[in-house]
């Protein structure tokens, strides 16, 4: 199996964080895949069934049966934009994961029946970048957008009271907004990012012990990253680890 994402084009950056690919050998399957969570809303164009899948912020690992030659195009959006882009409502869609058609019929045709033809994922990346220009974006709310980069990149490590303050609100306003834009809390939001870059530390280094993982994106000690892998992958980090590392892994972050 291999995983791989691309970077967007450098003026689609503010909206999307990366395409990607997830592909199963024909030989391979069926098999229950285990994807874990990043915070964001993410569109997987699932090219057996020809459909644009919505898979929404979501605090654990997404659990899905995967089938022999399988193989999902997908795009993935930087954390609070997807409301303004979208017009989603983003709380309603935490957890969720269903057809695009389902919630935006019009912007899932158009991404369908072009994704359907194309031949490559580096053809369905443009196909996705071709509809987001079409799109017209309401207005960010920028305090928020930024305050989630900070989160994904000290790997949910700096202080929500602090991010509150930079962004020039109480922490009770912060949290509403944070809520409204990115669909998970504050704190739920850090602890997927944190869970997240410790598997991808796991995955990248398979030498590196436990400790040293944890103590790397910020886990009080090697216990604290068990019981948050248990919580949100549903098993301790070696086997989660042993699992994906059955999946070739390039450019993932």
């Amino acid at each position: 199996m291999r995983y791989e994402e691309y970077a967007p084009s450098p003026d689609l950056k503010r909206w999307i964080t990366c395409h990607w690919v997830f592909a199963v050998p024909p030989d391979v399957g069926p098999l229950q895949h285990v994807a874990p969570p990043d915070g964001t809303v993410t569109f997987a164009y699932v090219r057996r069934i020809r459909t644009v899948i919505l898979i929404g912020p979501a605090l654990d690992a997404m659990k899905r049966r995967v089938y022999p030659a399988d193989e999902v195009w997908g795009v993935r959006f930087e954390p609070g934009v997807s409301g303004a882009l979208l017009g989603l409502d983003i709380p309603k869609i935490r957890g969720v994961v269903t057809p695009l058609d389902f919630l935006l019929p019009g912007l899932a045709a158009r991404l369908n029946d072009r994704l359907c033809k194309a031949r490559s994922a580096e053809e369905a990346a443009g196909v996705f970048e071709d509809v987001v220009h079409g799109l017209n974006p309401a207005e960010l709310d920028s305090a928020i957008v930024g305050a989630a980069r900070a989160l994904v990149e000290s790997t949910g490590s700096t202080p929500i009271a602090k991010l509150a303050t930079d962004a020039h609100l109480s922490e009770r306003q912060f949290r509403r907004r944070f809520h409204a834009a990115i669909g998970l809390l504050p704190k739920e939001f850090a602890r997927v990012r944190r869970a997240r870059a410790a598997l991808v530390q796991m995955l990248s280094d398979p030498h590196e012990r436990l400790t040293g993982v944890a103590a790397g994106v910020g886990y009080a000690d090697q216990s604290h990253l068990t019981r948050e892998f248990v919580t949100v992958f549903g098993g301790p980090p070696t086997s989660v680890a042993e699992r994906l590392r059955r999946i070739h892994h390039q450019n993932a972050w």
